[in-house]
């Protein structure tokens, strides 16, 4: 193994040429950019993609080569490691990771020549691989998305210089029918186009036509704006290209199409830019040129600038081509990363790979020679080893953003390594939004709840923040705010929380106080005003108290059960009141499963009454459901066993039923 460390400064540009190849550093006005270039192991690389197939908060490489096709996934681990290549069955061109059955598990969706393959996770890094047999097509793409009316995820394949089909899933891994579109597309992606909340189509065809496809809800289609690449496409862009570049709520598209014209000893690519008008058309395109063959783009925010930037495999100049994006959605700069010369380089993926919070890249050629790792070399912040995944349950759209401002949404994500999922968390027969990120900070959470488009008044939702093992409630069954609006709330990630109770976390109805004398630097002199609402708007107080000496309140009668309460205060310090604070979610129940001797909190004594009560004739819980911790319908040791992995070793949160 070897590796290289590049240097992009600003003010000048330096060409070199050492041992080991050629490599340009290009002039960027944000300052140092920083890579290690790794060489890892043996494979050829014609598609890739990075996801964290095993939920253990790091990445994984999934991939196919040109000569040999045979699906291989990289299982990721700390500080960028990774194992070796393991067949997981089936053969691809293109693929794509979404969740096809009703578990947590990403899934996998191959096309490849003769068949489609689905590949189910079976959660122990395994899958369960069916096929669907097809007519021969050269390389056509494959994208996921919900086109009917129910919670099931389908497949649109396309089967080049022929037509397109959709597979319509049943919720469990299988198809329930499959239907032709009458569209020769060569690749195709799924957003909402005209943000009506249904997802649409745009697709390319093996000229470089291509269309936008309005989606009715069940699976009818209506064209809309149409442009052309105005060249042969030969191939598209392997990885999605959809987002959101100029921040104006719309989706975007970037293709990159290879060997344009001959421009000295190589030929010219081309990436087009469009630019979506939330209607079901484009507002502009724009054009960015490559002198080289590029086949594959993935976007991500390189500088950490917060604004969305391109990657750009070049197969003639072996290097890593970046486009520098700007709030206005255009690209300003490129900066180059070269590698060591070898046979064509086809694809290129971003992800957290090393997970410090910077966006790396892998990359590879059809040699078979090595997968190369990009490892962002930018000083990491300071991270927390325990995920974050924030959920918006069924009528709301989510946006996250991190401490530093980063965010997560479904067309805009400059967070390193998370991931945006559409799935129907709970069973409801609702599409749910989630934001998963792997890079969790200290500090302020924005999260920004949004109607989905034609919900209907009265419409409910529910939001929920996890982190490790501990689930905060937000909202629950709360009415769907306006059309325009939006609900903002800041969740605090802290080491011990400066408010009591913490927001969200149950807290039993006959032991709320509501305590924010961590959260004062100076109380002293000071009175407070505390009020408490059912709404997050504060509309109608259940308690407005002024004049409170100390920095608490408790509630003289009992709140309701299985209810989410917002409270909020501030400090009156002889001649003015300061705002408000955040406003923070109680979520009030009447017993706390596997809290055994009824203190509101679980601990080591829990597991002390359990075995007293199993073992030594100690009395029964209050009620005895409590005691039911790993949810199986009996009371027994492993009951014992679950809440110690619960408390001690980050284990599942008690599910009493």
């Amino acid at each position: 193994m070897w590796s290289k460390r590049l240097n992009f400064r600003s003010l000048m540009i330096i060409c070199s040429f050492l041992l080991i190849g050629f490599f340009e550093v290009a002039i960027s006005t944000d300052g140092d950019l920083n890579f290690e270039v790794r060489r890892t192991h043996p494979g050829s690389i014609f598609t890739v993609q990075c996801y964290d197939l095993d939920n253990d908060g790091y990445d994984d490489i999934i991939f196919a080569g040109d000569k040999d096709t045979r699906l291989r996934v990289m299982f990721g681990s700390s500080g960028g490691n990774f194992e070796e290549p393991l067949l997981v069955g089936g053969e691809a061109a293109t693929l794509c990771v979404g969740f096809l059955n009703d578990d947590d598990l990403p899934d996998i969706v191959a096309n490849f020549a003769d068949h489609l393959y689905l590949l189910i996770n079976n959660g122990d890094r395994t899958f369960q691989v069916d096929s669907i047999s097809q007519p021969y097509n050269n390389l056509g793409g494959v994208a996921l998305g919900y086109i009917d009316d129910d919670t099931y995820l389908d497949i649109i394949e396309c089967q080049s210089f022929d037509h397109t089909l959709i597979h319509f899933g049943d919720g469990s891994g299988g198809i329930l029918r499959t239907i032709n579109l009458p569209y020769d597309f060569m690749t195709v992606y799924v957003s909402d186009l005209n943000n009506d909340g249904i997802d649409d189509l745009v697709g390319l065809d093996d000229y470089g036509n291509g269309g936008i496809y309005t989606n009715d809800g069940a699976g009818n289609f209506m064209q809309g704006d149409t442009f052309s690449l105005n060249e042969y496409t030969m191939a598209a862009s392997i990885t999605e290209p959809i987002a959101d570049f100029n921040n104006d709520g719309n989706a975007d598209f970037a293709f990159i199409t290879p060997q344009l014209h001959a421009k000295g000893n190589f030929f010219q690519s081309r990436i087009a830019v469009g630019y979506g008008d939330g209607q079901g058309g484009l507002d502009s395109i724009s054009y960015l040129w490559i002198n080289g063959t590029s086949y594959a783009l993935d976007i991500t925010d390189v500088n950490r600038d917060n604004y969305l930037d391109l990657a750009v495999l070049n197969g003639s100049t072996y290097q890593l081509e970046l486009f520098i994006g700007s709030e206005q959605g255009n690209f300003y700069d490129t900066l180059k990363l070269a590698f060591q010369s070898e046979p064509t380089v086809f694809a290129v993926a971003v992800g957290d790979l090393d997970r410090d919070g910077n966006p790396d890249f892998v990359a590879g050629s059809n040699s078979g020679d090595s997968i190369k790792l990009f490892i962002n070399q930018c000083p990491d912040p300071p991270l927390l080893s325990q995920k974050m995944t924030t959920i918006g349950f069924d009528n709301v759209n989510l946006n996250v953003a991190n401490p530093a401002n980063y965010r997560i949404s479904r067309n805009y994500r400059t967070v390193a390594g998370a991931a945006f999922q559409r799935l129907d968390v709970n069973g409801n027969r609702a599409i749910d939004e989630q934001a998963v990120d792997c890079n969790l900070q200290n500090g302020e959470y924005k999260l920004v709840f949004r109607p989905k488009p034609n919900v209907q008044a009265g419409a409910k939702f529910s939001g929920v923040v996890h982190i490790g093992n501990k689930e905060a409630t937000l909202f629950l069954d709360y009415d769907v705010p306006a059309t325009s609006d939006s609900l903002l709330f800041y969740y605090d990630v802290e080491p011990v929380s400066s408010i009591k109770p913490a927001s969200g976390i149950p807290v039993r109805a006959d032991r709320v106080v509501f305590d924010w004398s961590r959260a004062l630097q100076n109380p002293e002199g000071k009175t407070f005003e505390f009020q408490l609402d059912r709404y997050y708007d504060f509309r109608s107080p259940i308690h407005d108290l002024g004049g409170l000496m100390v920095p608490n309140f408790s509630p003289s009668t009992a709140l309701g059960t299985d209810s989410v309460f917002y409270w909020r205060y501030r400090t009156w310090d002889g001649s003015s009141w300061s705002d408000f604070s955040h406003t923070f979610a109680a979520y009030v129940v009447g017993n706390i499963c596997g809290d055994l001797d009824n203190t509101g909190s679980m601990t080591i004594l829990d597991v002390a009454f359990l075995i007293r009560y199993l073992y030594k004739s100690g009395p029964p819980p209050n009620p005895p459901a409590l005691a039911d911790i790993n949810g199986d319908g009996s009371v027994d040791i492993l009951d014992c066993t679950y809440l110690i992995n619960y408390i001690y070793k980050g284990g599942s949160a008690p599910i009493c039923r």
